[in-house]
């Protein structure tokens, strides 16, 4: 079986939100993505780019669209108040 294509245009990329949502649809910084084997990978906010990851903060660019973003916080690192 062979993975669906990511679509070509942003909002191709989106899920439908009610006409007068409070919310942003982009994210800005790279998401972290947890897997049970070959360590976690992150999706660029902007094209949806995949790569691994061994590292849980700092800015890193995309191989893909050539920006530049922050990493999201480690869920694991994130100490409750």
């Amino acid at each position: 079986m062979r993975p669906e294509r990511l679509a070509q245009t942003e909002t191709e990329r989106w899920a439908r939100v009610e006409l007068n949502a409070a919310c942003r649809l982009r994210p800005s910084r790279w998401t972290i993505v947890p897997r049970a084997w070959g360590g976690p990978y992150a999706v660029c906010p902007n094209c949806a780019k995949r790569v691994v990851v061994n590292r849980s903060s700092g800015n890193m660019p995309c191989r893909g669209c050539h920006a530049w973003f922050e990493l999201e916080p480690d869920p694991a690192a994130v100490t409750p108040d």
